[in-house]
């Protein structure tokens, strides 16, 4: 009876750490629609523009698209086992001839009780700096990004 006790206690524990690591990614996809809504207001013209941050799952994954040439995807979805969230950059040469698809990941730390982002070298990376990670191979404007 107590070691039954103890493993559902121990699964509602790992329920909610999960939770707050989905909570995590959903704090940097806040970071992402700021950053996407200040780009698009800065660039109105339907080639510069992104389409949208689209939610993928309630929480702890979402889709960056841009439809014009040359399209490009960014999705970023939380592993709940890991800890690690998951990115794939979808791009396209300027030619229109090639598509090159570039996988990443940050990795999710839990300290003092709250989930922190790391780059994989093991150093911290705030949510707006991650955002700037995840935008720049379709944002790739030095300018821009000076003035965050």
């Amino acid at each position: 009876m107590a070691e039954t006790r103890n493993l559902e206690m121990d699964q509602q524990a790992a329920i909610e750490k999960q939770a707050q690591a989905a909570a995590a990614v959903d704090q940097l996809e806040t970071a992402v629609r700021d950053d996407v809504a200040r780009w698009n207001e800065l660039n109105p013209s339907y080639r510069r523009r992104l389409d949208e941050v689209k939610k993928l799952m309630p929480s702890g994954a979402f889709r960056v698209c841009k439809s014009s040439f040359p399209p490009a995807a960014i999705d970023v979805v939380l592993d709940p086992e890991s800890f690690c969230v998951n990115v794939e950059t979808t791009t396209m040469d300027p030619e229109g001839r090639e598509q090159f698809i570039v996988e990443n990941h940050f990795i999710l730390a839990l300290e003092k009780g709250e989930f922190r982002l790391t780059r994989q070298a093991g150093d911290a990376i705030s949510f707006v700096g991650a955002s700037r990670a995840l935008l720049e191979p379709i944002i790739p404007s030095p300018s821009f990004w000076a003035r965050r």
